[in-house]
C-alpha cells in the first residue's frame, strides 16, 4: 500500500485491521487440492469477536449500530470500498456470520484459486499483496515470503464510504499522520493483537476523566502532604471534538475539551505540586532513581519507543531501565473532580498496560493552608478498557494518489 492518509477528499474516522497470520494465507491462497482431505475448507478471512474487537465496536464500525447479543439474529452485509493504493479500483467486501455458537464474523470468498472467489482488488498482487505459489502445500511452505507484518484494513470514512488497504513493512509512510494509532499496522504480527479498531485520536487534544473517591479528611501524613483516600476513575462518554487534518500536517487550531464539563484542576501550580510530589516519590522509592521530566525540556523529546513521556516521573532501576511512571495534576480548592489527560499522557498509560509497568495519577489539592494529594494508582489497567473513543477523535483526510505518484 502506497497511497497516503492525507488531503481533503475523504475523512477518515476509523480503521479495523486484522493480522494475516501463515494458516490465513494460505487457505486465501492454496488450491482446492492442498485442502483438507475430506474436501472444502476455510477460504475465507475469519473474524473472531468479542476480544480485542466487541460486538458493540465491530457493529458500530460496519453497520452503525451494535451487534445484537443473539447471534442468530446477526446479518449479513457487503459493503463496497475503494482501494487506497489505487483509486480508480473499487470491489465488494462480504461480511457473514459463522453460525454454530462460533461469535464471529468472516469476509467471505477470499480464496484466490477458488470458484466464485472474489477477493477485494486492494489484496491482489496487482497492487502490492503478496502471493503464495499457486501448487502451494501448505502453511509452512518454505516459498511463501515473509508475512509477518502482514495486516489487512478496512478504513471507514465519511459519509459511510470504506477504503480497502493492508500493510507488510515495518516502517510506516512518511506522509502518514503520527501517534494516533496507526503505528499498530506496522508492527510484527507477533508482538500485536490478532485484530483492533483504530479510532483515530489527535496529539495534543486532552479531555475531562471524572474523577471519584474524594473524601475531606487527610487520614495519614506523607512528610509535609497529607495523603488523601485512594481516588478512581469514573469512565464517561465525552462530546467528539472533530478536526481536519491539512496537507501540511496537523491543523493547529486548539480542540478543547468538551465545554459541557471543563476541567477544573489545571491550577497555576503545577510546578508546585510537582515539588511535593518528587520529595514524597523520592521517601517512597529510595532505593530507586526518581526522573523528573514535567516542565523540563526532557517532556518533549519522545523516548525509545517513539513515544512522549506522557508522564512529569519516570522511576528507574539502577540501569535506568523505566519500572514506573508518575503524572501529577493540580488543583485549588478542597474538591476537585476532574483532571484533564493529554493524548500523550493516556498513550504512555496505554503502553504501561502494555509492558506490565504501573502508570500513577498524583493529584495535589492546594486548599488554603493545606496541601493534600490523591493518589490513583494503577491507572493503566483503566487504560485498558479506555478508548480514544472516550478521549477525542480526529478526522483525518485522505488524498485519493494516482498510483504512478506513490
Amino acid at each position: 500500500m502506497t497511497a497516503a492518509f492525507r488531503g481533503t477528499a475523504l475523512l477518515v474516522e476509523s480503521v479495523f485491521w486484522r493480522r494475516v497470520t501463515r494458516g490465513d494465507f494460505f487457505n486465501i491462497e492454496r488450491a482446492a487440492g492442498a485442502g483438507p482431505q475430506s474436501g472444502g475448507g476455510q477460504l475465507y478471512i475469519d473474524l473472531p469477536l468479542g476480544g480485542s474487537v466487541t460486538l458493540q465496536d465491530f457493529g458500530n464500525f460496519f453497520f452503525g449500530k451494535p451487534l445484537n447479543a443473539d447471534e442468530g439474529m446477526w446479518e449479513r452485509r457487503v459493503i463496497s470500498a475503494l482501494s487506497l493504493s489505487n483509486p480508480t479500483l473499487e470491489g465488494s467486501i462480504e461480511l457473514t456470520p459463522r453460525r454454530g455458537g462460533n461469535r464471529r464474523y468472516m469476509i467471505a470468498n477470499q480464496n484466490r484459486q477458488a470458484l466464485g472467489g472474489s477477493r477485494h482488488p486492494a489484496w491482489s498482487a496487482e497492487q502490492g499483496f503478496p502471493r503464495a505459489p499457486s501448487d502451494v502445500s501448505s502453511p509452512r511452505d518454505h516459498r511463501i515470503s515473509d508475512i509477518s507484518f502482514l495486516k489487512i484494513f478496512i478504513a471507514r470514512a465519511d459519509g459511510n464510504q470504506f477504503l480497502a488497504g493492508f500493510t507488510n513493512s515495518s516502517m510506516m509512510p512518511e506522509s502518514w499522520p503520527k501517534r494516533v494509532g496507526l503505528e499498530v499496522l506496522f508492527r510484527p504480527n507477533s508482538h500485536c493483537k490478532a485484530d483492533g479498531i483504530i479510532q483515530i485520536a489527535a496529539d495534543v487534544a486532552p479531555n475531562t476523566v471524572q474523577l471519584g473517591g474524594w473524601v475531606p479528611a487527610v487520614p495519614q501524613e506523607m512528610g509535609s502532604v497529607g495523603i488523601r483516600q485512594v481516588g478512581k476513575i469514573i469512565r464517561r462518554s465525552a462530546t467528539q471534538p472533530r478536526r481536519r487534518l491539512s496537507q501540511k500536517g496537523i491543523d493547529s487550531r486548539a480542540v478543547r475539551p468538551d465545554p459541557a464539563n471543563p476541567a477544573r484542576i489545571q491550577s497555576p501550580r503545577a510546578s508546585e505540586a510537582e515539588d511535593w510530589i518528587e520529595n514524597l516519590l523520592r521517601r517512597r522509592y529510595s532505593d530507586r532513581s526518581v526522573l523528573r521530566i514535567g516542565h523540563t525540556k526532557y517532556e518533549t523529546i519522545p523516548r525509545e519507543d517513539g513515544l512522549l513521556p506522557g508522564a512529569d516521573f519516570i522511576i528507574v532501576d539502577g540501569g535506568c531501565v523505566p519500572e514506573r511512571f508518575a503524572e501529577v495534576k493540580s488543583s485549588t480548592g478542597p474538591d476537585p473532580s476532574s483532571i484533564r489527560l493529554t493524548a500523550a499522557e493516556f498513550r504512555r498509560a496505554k503502553q504501561c498496560s502494555d509492558d506490565g509497568l504501573p502508570y500513577d495519577i498524583w493529584i495535589v489539592s492546594f486548599d488554603d493552608d493545606l496541601v493534600s494529594a490523591c493518589p490513583i494508582p494503577g491507572f493503566e489497567q483503566e487504560a485498558i478498557d479506555l478508548t480514544v473513543d472516550d478521549l477525542v477523535s480526529l478526522e483525518i483526510g485522505v488524498e485519493l494518489l494516482d498510483p504512478t505518484e506513490s
